[in-house]
């Protein structure tokens, strides 16, 4: 009678493990950049001017020093008057969700919430939670993007004869088209209600669809005149 159990013929095994689990290194933090589009407006290129110009003075280069040492007091007077004057930026939202940032920011915190909580217990009522939150979120900023592209449509058609205005609506709308462009139709209807992908086929079909289109144009023309031949 070896082992665990009763009439068997199986050895009972004692082992030990020892696992190393590798150590990751910290991500070293890197430096958020300055809000340099800032510097569009006059009178913050001024103001730098005058902080960077007062930093210099403060913190004067020494011609005995080496040039790396010149090089770190010059960047470090860079750097601190760009902090005092345009601050450190941050991640560029799109112009629709920044003119709504109020209202979507704590409809997303909320979500964020309900995520963490879905995590932490998992059981079916956070997940319906979350779900629920995702549509809430969903829902507003479809609302938010589609709110804004009208608008900036209606300002797009009113510039038409300003034509600065009118291609800044144009850049602003294609910045802010993605995920509501069209898809290319990949596969096109014959005339037996067959999908096909065809190239051959497809230009076939198009040729098809236009010749009758030319048809029954010349028709409602000319009702009297003979079918053209293409």
């Amino acid at each position: 009678m070896r082992g665990a159990s009763c009439w068997t013929d199986h050895n009972l095994v004692r082992a030990k493990l020892r696992i190393d689990l590798p150590c990751v290194a910290a991500r070293e933090k890197t430096s958020i950049p300055s809000s340099i589009h800032k510097f569009t407006v006059p009178d913050v290129r001024d103001v730098y001017r005058n902080e960077l110009a007062r930093v210099l003075e403060e913190h004067l280069l020494d011609e005995e020093l080496s040039i790396e040492k010149n090089w770190q007091v010059l960047r470090s007077s860079i750097v601190s008057a760009a902090e005092k004057t345009i601050g450190r930026g941050r991640k560029r939202q799109p112009e629709w969700f920044e003119e709504n940032e109020g209202e979507l920011d704590p409809l997303i915190a909320a979500k964020n919430e309900a995520r963490v909580k879905m995590l932490g217990c998992n059981s079916v009522a956070a997940r319906k939670e979350f779900r629920q939150q995702q549509r809430i979120v969903k829902k507003a900023v479809d609302k938010a993007k589609e709110e804004w592209i009208n608008r900036v449509s209606l300002e797009c058609e009113a510039a038409v004869k300003d034509g600065k205005a009118h291609w800044d609506s144009i850049r602003r709308l294609q910045q802010a088209h993605g995920g509501c462009r069209p898809l290319t139709p990949s596969a096109v209807m014959k005339d037996n209600g067959e999908l096909t992908k065809d190239p051959v086929e497809i230009l076939d079909r198009w040729h098809q669809h236009f010749n009758t289109c030319a048809v029954l144009l010349s028709l409602l023309l000319n009702p009297s005149g003979g079918t053209p031949s293409f």
